[in-house]
């Protein structure tokens, strides 16, 4: 199948979910529901009625199912720089089925607002590429893989200077975690439906920093929780890590 697309406010979105019996949007995407606190006017709620009705299909449902009822899920929540300010993204892949949906949503003007959102019906085998291409397009890190200390690796986040000059030598993740970043973030990758920020003994995450003048690393834990792993990631090895887990 060719890959559906569907542009909508996070108001039709949540219009979308709510006339499916749920009470809120799948974590990560953030928008109130109608009839909530903070919600949307009358006049609001009747225009965005009319344009989800204008786009209602097949197709459309069967994206909103996949949301709602996945099989196996990656949630991406991610901070860019922009300027002085930080802007929060999220997206979902939900995948069900030889289907995913794929739901991208802006930065909102709040936490409990978030912004316009492009809704996909994709193939299965392909929804992992289009969480990706919703980050920064940045490439692999130059440095190499390094492991090191967890609990000393976040201490440098604020006990060193945030700008060293990049190179392959004497990298530790101390060096790499000084650094300024120009964004972070993280995919949680599980089964099953999911409303909340909990994180389930099965799911994985999939840390990411993007390093100012360098380049993107991922960020794993071992068995041991204070021990990690930092190595160089491009786009496609981000890609392979989560197709592993929703293909």
């Amino acid at each position: 199948m060719h890959a559906k697309s569907w542009n909508m406010t996070g108001l039709e979105l949540s219009l979308l979910i709510f006339s499916a019996g749920r009470d809120r949007l799948p974590y990560p995407l953030q928008h109130p529901l109608p009839g909530s606190d903070n919600g949307a006017t009358r006049e609001e709620l009747a225009t965005a009625k009319r344009r989800l009705e204008r786009q209602l299909s097949h197709d459309l449902e069967e994206a909103a199912l996949c949301l709602l009822e996945p099989e196996k899920y990656a949630q991406s929540v991610s901070f860019v720089r922009d300027g002085a300010t930080t802007k929060k993204h999220r997206a979902i892949v939900a995948a069900r089925g030889g289907h995913a949906g794929v739901a991208v949503q802006e930065p909102g003007a709040s936490e409990r607002h978030g912004g316009d959102v492009v809704l996909r019906l994709v193939p299965r085998a392909a929804a992992a590429q289009y969480l990706v291409a919703s980050l920064p397009d940045t490439p692999a890190g130059l440095s190499r893989s390094v492991t090191g200390r967890m609990s000393v690796a976040k201490a440098a986040e604020t006990t060193m200077p945030k700008r060293l000059p990049t190179h392959r030598d004497g990298v530790t993740p101390e060096t790499l975690f000084s650094r300024r970043r120009t964004a972070a973030g993280e995919v949680v990758v599980g089964s099953g439906p999911t409303y909340s920020t909990r994180v389930n003994e099965t799911d994985t995450a999939l840390s990411w920093i993007d390093i100012d003048g360098d380049g993107r690393y991922l960020v794993r834990s071992s068995g041991n929780p204070d021990r990690l792993r930092v190595f160089p990631a491009d786009g496609a090895r981000l890609t392979h890590e989560i197709r592993k887990f929703v293909a």
